[in-house]
C-alpha cells in the first residue's frame, strides 16, 4: 500500500535539490537507464528514507519498486510480462518501452518547463536528445522503468481506458 501511495519513504532526489537525500540519489544514479530494476532495487537499500514509511507522501522510485515485484513474483522481466498480461489480451499494438525503428517518426516530442519545481513558470524547451536520456525510447536500457517507461498511441490508450470502464476487459 505505501509503495503503491507514494508513501514509503522513497524519493526519485529531483525535487529536493541539494538536500542529503536528493544528492545521495543521485551520486548512486538511481534513476540511471543502465541500471536493471533488480541493481536500482539493490541500490535503494543502500539510501536512506525520506521518511519513515507512513508518515509522509513524496512522488518517487516506488512504481519502480513494484514493477521489480512484479518481476520477483512472475519470474519474468517487466516487459515481458506486460506484453503477456496487459498489452496482448488488449491487442495494444504500439505500447512498449522501445519505439520500433519504423515508427520512430510518430513519436511525439519531449519538452521540459522552465523549471522542474514550478511547472507553471513559463516556457518550454524541447529536450529530445537529452531527455529522460539520451536515445530514450529508441533503443533497448536495462532500467524498465514502472513509473515511466512505456511509450503508447492514442488507439492503445483509448483501448486501455476502455479495458478499465465497468464491462471492459
Amino acid at each position: 500500500r505505501q509503495l503503491l501511495s507514494h508513501s514509503a519513504g522513497l524519493s526519485y532526489g529531483l525535487f529536493e535539490p541539494g538536500s542529503v537525500m536528493g544528492e545521495a540519489c543521485i551520486a548512486a544514479k538511481v534513476l540511471s537507464p543502465l541500471a536493471t530494476l533488480a541493481q536500482m532495487v539493490d541500490t535503494l537499500g543502500t539510501l536512506p528514507l525520506a521518511f519513515h514509511p507512513g508518515t509522509g507522501w513524496e512522488y518517487s522510485v516506488a512504481t519502480d519498486v513494484l514493477a521489480r515485484l512484479v518481476e520477483v513474483a512472475s519470474g519474468e522481466r517487466f516487459d515481458a510480462y506486460l506484453q503477456t498480461h496487459l498489452c496482448q489480451p488488449l491487442g495494444l499494438q504500439d505500447t512498449g518501452f522501445v519505439v520500433r525503428p519504423e515508427d520512430q517518426h510518430r513519436l511525439a516530442s519531449y519538452y521540459l518547463g522552465a523549471d522542474l519545481l514550478q511547472p507553471l513558470l513559463p516556457g518550454l524547451t524541447n529536450v529530445d536528445a537529452t531527455q529522460p536520456y539520451p536515445g530514450a525510447y529508441l533503443q533497448a536500457v536495462p532500467r524498465l522503468s514502472g513509473g515511466g517507461g512505456l511509450v503508447t498511441s492514442l488507439p492503445d490508450m483509448v483501448a486501455l481506458m476502455r479495458s478499465l470502464l465497468p464491462g471492459g476487459h
